[in-house]
């Protein structure tokens, strides 16, 4: 399937791992999947969930009914999975990874027989190569714009492979890769509230954050 990622998308993954760097982080993908010639999946936003104890559970139970709800109202659909891994040296999904891309794939499967999901994994040592060509220069150039940081898997068979049909909006130029960049320096991944944040404290939602150029909109998913 071919995969067209959201420059929101992108981020939010990102920003969610660079705010807990020591633990891993997951969430989902929410957009649409058309299946016109060939199927396509179009990830649209991406909802952090957890950053402490990353397994199936009545907690996540709990934020999949939410998101169900959520996903209603704004005519979207999970199509994905992210997952951050704690390490530098675990650029693969790790075994809970997988087994919660799993879930999802069968539950989109159950009602849609041809239904495709995503996997986006956070690559920590490409994302640190980035990081070095983004200190280095205010902008990229050709070569350094292939580093995004980030895997984008589909599932074939038994197995998650790499896409190859994989797009991230604004990464060709690497405009989404400096506004990253910019996003970081300005503190707004410590702005990012997860699903775990949410319950350690009800009075903070999750929020959907859309960077456009210089201005964010904000959704606010009601709990």
């Amino acid at each position: 399937a071919e995969v067209k990622i959201s420059q929101e998308a992108y981020l939010k993954p990102l920003l969610h791992a660079l705010k807990y760097p020591a633990s891993a982080v997951n969430g989902v993908l929410l957009g649409k999947c058309t299946k016109k010639d060939s199927a396509s999946i179009q990830v649209e936003e991406a909802i952090p969930l957890l950053h402490a104890h990353l397994s199936l559970s009545p907690m996540m139970d709990a934020a999949f009914c939410v998101l169900d709800e959520y996903c209603q109202r704004k005519g979207l659909s999970i199509v994905g999975y992210y997952h951050a891994n704690p390490t530098i040296d675990q650029p693969a999904p790790s075994p809970i990874a997988k087994r919660l891309a799993d879930r999802i794939y069968d539950t989109v499967r159950e009602s849609d027989k041809n239904g495709e999901v995503c996997m986006l994994i956070v690559d920590n040592s490409e994302l640190e190569q980035l990081a070095q060509a983004l200190n280095a220069s205010r902008s990229l150039d050709e070569s350094s714009s292939r580093l995004t940081g980030v895997s984008v898997l589909t599932k074939s068979g038994p197995n998650w492979t790499k896409s190859a049909r994989a797009r991230i909006e604004g990464a060709d130029d690497g405009s989404s890769q400096v506004l990253l960049r910019n996003q970081l320096a300005e503190g707004r991944h410590l702005d990012l509230i997860d699903w775990d944040a949410h319950l350690d404290d009800t009075s903070r939602c999750i929020i959907a954050i859309c960077y456009c150029n210089s201005f964010s909109l904000y959704v606010v998913v009601v709990i």
